[in-house]
């Protein structure tokens, strides 16, 4: 639909994105793309930024700064290899506000899911793939208009995976993938995680959003009211060394041989432990294999009161990650509702980063 153009501040973060995007967000999306002067010039030194991640709010400032001035419909940033893609949008102020890796993985899932449904066109047994530390709202989506959720494990290369076993099996169709680390696939013609599409996909979410919701926040808002308010957070411990390594390693042990029975007073209910890969039940005393996934160091609770911790340690820095997932049914107003979880995150984290001896 290009009957309304959209203007796009783009920055590729010094990065490759600038040979692709600009011309695939004009030709194939119809935006008006302005680009970032000082970012848009390729340079392996970043001079213009701390971290080229578009994960990070700071690496987007710049973007964000010619937005406001141009009045701008969105920004788009690109990693320097353009395989991960960041967003932000402005609220009803007209300041602009990043939409995280789980937001936007959200918004896509309906979209895509109600377009296939308003044409006709939803495939045999229609199949989302995403990541077991993204975000659970999705199912929630997926579940409204009859499609499947497969969480595989953390890193794009397991969704390709699924997309190709899904071809070889011909039992399930993949309509999309993402992960809340900034990757998105809408087709099986790329296999891994790509900017150039995200970035068309996030100028068909910002389209789809001004048409039916007036902006992309009102859209957001009104999946939370339908579906509960989910946020997602992640903090990393950087342990160097050989002692950081041997304490990574005897977090993780101390968490199997001794897991927590509460997190900030709530009930664990549910381990699920992907080395063992066994879900435990507390409450039902019920164990089950989980099927389907290669062994990984990652481990998972499940509280009562709607908390998810997820910790692993990384496959490539002296770090231990911790991925925070919280819920509730939606009352009031996003502000409101987000300072509300936000506190929930602030006192489960505590007492997690407590019980592993961090605080």
């Amino acid at each position: 639909d290009n009957d309304s153009e959209i203007k796009v501040v783009y920055t590729p973060l010094h990065g490759t994105g600038i040979t692709l995007v600009p011309k695939v967000l004009e030709t194939l999306g119809g935006a008006k793309v302005i680009k970032e002067p000082k970012q848009s010039i390729p340079d392996g030194n970043f001079p213009t930024t701390t971290s080229p991640n578009p994960e990070e709010t700071a690496a987007l400032q710049m973007a964000i700064e010619l937005a406001v001035k141009e009045k701008a419909d969105m920004v788009i940033a690109t990693d320097p290899d353009c395989d991960r893609m960041g967003l932000a949008v402005p609220d009803e102020n007209g300041e602009f506000v990043p939409v995280n890796g789980n937001q936007i993985g959200t918004m896509l899932s309906y979209i895509i899911a109600q377009s296939l449904k308003n044409s006709g066109e939803m495939p045999s047994n229609p199949t989302i793939v995403t990541t077991i530390v993204s975000t659970e709202l999705v199912e929630k989506i997926a579940k409204d208009f009859g499609i499947d959720v497969i969480y595989v494990l953390t890193g794009f290369k397991y969704i390709g995976e699924k997309m190709y076993q899904f071809e070889k099996d011909r039992d399930r169709s993949f309509i999309f993938g993402f992960e809340e680390s900034y990757g998105y696939l809408a087709d099986t013609f790329v296999r891994d995680k790509d900017g150039v599409i995200g970035s068309i996909l996030a100028l068909i979410l910002v389209k789809y959003a001004k048409i039916h919701y007036g902006s992309v926040l009102n859209f957001l808002e009104d999946i939370y009211r339908k579906y509960g308010m989910y946020m997602e957070y992640q903090r990393s411990f950087v342990l160097k060394g050989i002692e950081g390594s041997q304490r990574i390693k005897s977090i993780m042990e101390k968490l199997r041989e001794n897991p927590p029975s509460e997190i900030d007073g709530s009930r664990v209910l549910v381990i699920k432990d992907y080395l063992k890969q066994e879900s435990v039940n507390i409450d039902k005393n019920e164990l089950k294999k989980i099927e389907g996934l290669p062994k990984s160091n990652v481990l998972q609770f499940y509280t009562e009161d709607n908390v998810k911790v997820s910790i692993r340690p990384s496959g490539t820095e002296p770090k231990i990650k911790f991925y925070f997932a919280v819920n509730c049914d939606f009352s009031g107003n996003m502000k409101e509702m987000k300072i509300q979880l936000d506190k929930k995150y602030k006192k489960a984290s505590e007492d997690m980063f407590k019980i592993c001896g961090l605080l």
